[in-house]
């Protein structure tokens, strides 16, 4: 490649002065103009331009040294990836300004990449709107990439600027040295995302992010001298028998043993009089979507009134927000963890033993376990999380079984409530956690159905009392509140009231508010309007503030007296040992950030940027202090910090119980076209492997089998009862009364009404387009109808041609890849000999990669293809 090297004093080297000014500076002026505009938009109290243009300048130089090189094509090429580069990163900065302005937080860059999906999928009525509502702004961003890319396309590659060798080298040399000053700004300045976001740039945050490993410092950590007999025994104290002493006498990592360290040397909290109060009862936990306490009026919400004063009634407990959203949350809630990653937390979480979390614990204690969503189950990776994860027995989202059951393309938080507690077995004591979603954003625009019911009964109470939009947020709560109504009346009904818990808390504040009318193009802050509390517009974490739902039928009968009002500053980290101790099971209150409510430790709420609120402080300057007291309980909450990430990224729990998580990989083995003369063979190859499948049959062979399959733990779903496939799509009444003759024959045969279902040729099938336009659409309609939940594959195993073992091996294995969740399609013929022979070396090396096997249901994790007719 040739390079633009020449004399200082060669004549043709004489080119404007603008022009090589422009060629040194141009990408340099782009990035602080997009600093700038973000900084506009995150108000950054802290704006730091000489570290701004650190790196700025940095970037921009070693760009122009890139650019000295002649050769046309090779500048070309440069300019594309370049450019390509500078749109993508201007773009996440539209995307962070327009979080930060809808939902009052900004999302890590690795939260975009892993939700943008279901994004684009859940919000695209709301993505459409925004952009019917500002087509000016929209129509002047794509002007401006236009614009930037001729204006790029001139400096760099048409003017053909040439620089000397003495500039090329002083370029390198200026920019390495720009990015080592850089680099000593961001080590030291490591503050979380949104806190780098709002006052160093979107360069710093997106660097932060990628920085998840982070060295942990604990202030000052130092060996216990104290006389700690009184709870090595377990005595009064919430302990388990961790030996503290042995980790840190053959622990050779300096930063293993400061936390094992600074873990052995908090002080448990005491058993108290709380201890066991609701042992052996039903819990039944709900996180829900922006909920706040200030909606709930006595007439409107009797419920959530009854809840919150008929029993425990906590004066002081928050919900932080920070810089996070629903997921961090909810991860704050299930783990009794801070969520330093933000919304990240659970994703980070994965790979972690999760076997100290209120789930895991009840699972441990004999519990069943269920979750629930009315949402998409993908979304937050909810699929991956709230399964074996967290020790839940079954997952049910919208897309994995809810709606199908509602009949409904949505599940609203009423029909969530009551499909769940529908499916929990209630023979043994169960956790029924739930996740709403009624009370989402956005409170302005379309109201139709039962919002439109629910808004007017909001809108004749309050008239111009509330906006519009808070009247919309109160109409979106009364969803939950009829669920709640429903859920009360159930359990009494059952004779279930007083042995049953519930718990709620909310995942943030009503955020949305701040903003409710962006879709419509009108900027107002309407959460004043809600709160109507002057100390928000003094300091916003206020707005966190809400109330802790812990209630028990028992505490208006039998614990009445038990009952009482609580002015301990407490928040969300805090409800895990809680509810372990009010449900006495053992648990090490000193390895939980947070404490037991009913303990006699101090109250404090902590946020994920080291914020705390007690009954003396507010602490919102990170730097400096009131007194020694308050500068001691900083240090303290940074420790907590610093400890919930270290826990989050070394998979501590895993590490003090011997036993280290794993990155989840699951297997789901399916056999379509049985019963056969092959089926046997296959169950005989599964049970000796200790692996269970499903069937999805043909009504045409002999269905006896069937029981048997059930029996011995294996699933069996419909394929079709004709294995004609042009006579089966061919009209939609063959279709649908093929369906029932399968349906009613498995149900003889097994005894269980059937729950799956396969479409022969699977739902994305071409075929049919020739058949009958639009039946697979309206085949899905009529199975989900009947309650059936369908699955596709994603792995084909290839044999349903003539090839051989070695081929069948070969071809599950090569398209695995790294998908973490499989569904493999075999089939089960008379012909699939060769199938049988591959089953048993395909399980042991999925097995050797971590698949752990699991049948298919109406909670797995979903293998769908795209419909296209």
């Amino acid at each position: 490649m040739e390079s633009f090297i020449k004399n200082d004093n060669d004549e043709k080297n004489n080119y404007s002065k603008i022009g090589k000014i422009n060629f040194y500076l141009f990408y340099f002026l782009v990035l602080v103009v997009l600093d700038i505009i973000a900084f506009i938009f995150f108000k950054g109290t802290n704006f730091n331009l000489f570290k701004v243009i650190f790196l700025d300048l940095a970037i921009g130089l070693f760009l122009s040294f890139l650019f000295h090189f002649k050769n046309k094509f090779y500048r070309i090429a440069l300019l594309f990836v370049v450019d390509i580069a500078f749109i993508i990163y201007a773009l996440i900065e539209v995307i962070e300004i327009f979080t930060k302005i809808s939902f009052d937080n900004t999302y890590t860059i690795r939260t975009i990449i892993h939700n943008y999906k279901d994004v684009l999928s859940d919000y695209s009525d709301e993505i459409i709107n925004i952009i019917n509502s500002h087509p000016f702004s929209f129509l002047l961003i794509i002007f401006f990439i236009i614009v930037f890319i001729i204006v790029t396309y001139k400096i760099y590659v048409k003017n053909d600027i040439t620089i000397s060798k003495k500039e090329s080298v002083a370029l390198l040399i200026s920019s390495t040295l720009l990015f080592s000053i850089s680099f000593i700004i961001l080590k030291n300045d490591v503050r979380g995302f949104e806190q780098n976001l709002s006052t160093n740039g979107l360069k710093f945050a997106i660097i932060d992010d990628l920085n998840v490993k982070k060295d942990i410092e604990l202030i000052d950590v130092k060996e216990d001298t104290s006389d700690t007999a009184e709870f090595k025994d377990g005595g009064g104290y919430n302990i388990l028998d961790i030996d503290f002493d042995s980790f840190i006498e053959n622990e050779d990592r300096v930063q293993f043993n400061n936390i094992n360290k600074f873990i052995k040397n908090r002080k448990p909290t005491n058993k108290n009089d709380y201890t066991g109060l609701f042992k052996g009862k039903n819990l039944i936990m709900i996180c829900a979507e922006a909920w706040n306490s200030i909606v709930v009026d006595e007439e409107l919400f009797p419920a959530m009134y009854r809840l919150i004063n008929n029993g425990f009634t906590f004066k002081n407990f928050y919900q932080p927000h920070g810089s996070s959203s629903t997921s961090s949350g909810e991860y704050a809630f299930m783990t009794g963890m801070i969520p330093v990653e933000n919304d990240r937390s659970f994703l980070d979480s994965i790979s972690d033993n999760m076997g100290f979390t209120v789930s895991c614990k009840f699972k441990e204690a004999g519990y069943n376990t269920y979750s629930f969503h009315n949402g998409r189950s993908t979304y937050y990776n909810r699929d991956e999380t709230h399964l074996s994860h967290l020790g839940f027995d079954s997952f049910m989202a919208n897309d994995t079984g809810l709606n199908a059951k509602s009949k409904s393309s949505y599940t609203d938080d009423e029909a969530l409530i009551k499909i769940a507690y529908d499916e929990v077995d209630k023979t043994k004591p169960y956790l029924m956690y739930m996740m709403t979603y009624n009370g989402h954003m956005p409170y302005a625009g379309h109201r139709g159905g039962m919002l439109k019911i629910y808004y007017d009964i909001v809108d004749k109470k309050y008239g111009d009392y509330y906006t519009e939009p808070v009247k919309h947020y109160i109409a979106k709560n009364l969803f939950l509140e009829k669920g709640l109504v429903y859920l009360l009346d159930k359990l009494k009904e059952d004779g279930a009231l007083d042995d049953t818990v519930i718990c709620m808390v909310p995942d943030h504040y009503p955020y949305g508010l701040k903003n409710a009318n962006q879709f419509t193009g009108e900027n107002t802050d309407y959460v004043y309007d809600l709160y109507r509390d002057d100390r928000i517009k003094a300091h916003p974490v206020y707005h966190d503030r809400t109330d802790l739902i812990l209630w028990s039928g028992a505490l208006e009968n039998e614990y009445k007296d038990r009952a009482k009002d609580i002015e301990k500053y407490c928040c969300t980290i805090d409800v895990t040992p809680t509810i372990l101790n009010l449900f006495d099971i053992d648990f090490d209150s000193r390895i939980y950030p947070g404490k037991d409510i009913f303990s006699n430790s101090d109250g404090i709420v902590i946020y994920q940027d080291g914020q705390f609120i007690t009954k003396d402080y507010l602490h919102d300057d990170l730097v400096s202090y009131k007194n020694e007291e308050e500068a001691n309980i900083s240090k303290e909450v940074n420790n907590l910090i610093n400890y919930c990430r270290f826990n989050l990224h070394n998979d501590y729990y895993g590490y003090l119980m011997g036993n280290l998580g794993k990155e989840h990989r699951f297997c789901y083995l399916t056999f379509d076209g049985g019963p056969s003369e092959r089926t046997k063979e296959i169950v005989q190859i599964l049970n000796r492997n200790n692996v269970k499948a499903t069937f999805f049959v043909f009504g045409e062979n002999d269905l006896s089998y069937t029981w048997d399959l059930v029996n011995a733990g294996h699933k069996v779903g419909i394929l079709s009862d004709t294995k004609d496939i042009v006579k089966l799509y061919s009209t939609d009444e063959n279709y649908i009364n093929d369906l029932n003759s399968i349906y009613q024959k498995l149900y003889f045969n097994t005894s269980e009404k059937p729950l799956l279902i396969r479409f022969p040729g699977g739902s994305g099938n071409t075929i049919t387009n020739d058949i009958n336009k639009g039946i697979m659409t309206r085949a899905k309609d009529y199975a989900q109808s009947l309650k059936l939940t369908y699955f596709d594959w994603n792995v084909d195993s290839g044999d349903i041609l003539d090839i051989s073992k070695d081929e069948i091996v070969n071809n599950v294995l090569s398209n695995i890849g790294d998908e973490k969740n499989i569904c493999i399609l075999f089939h089960d013929e008379d012909r699939n000999v060769m199938t049988v022979e591959a089953l048993p070396e395909i399980i042991a090396a999925l097995r050797r990669l971590g698949f752990e096997f699991k049948y298919l249901s109406s909670y797995s994790h979903t293998f769908r293809q795209q419909i296209v007719n």
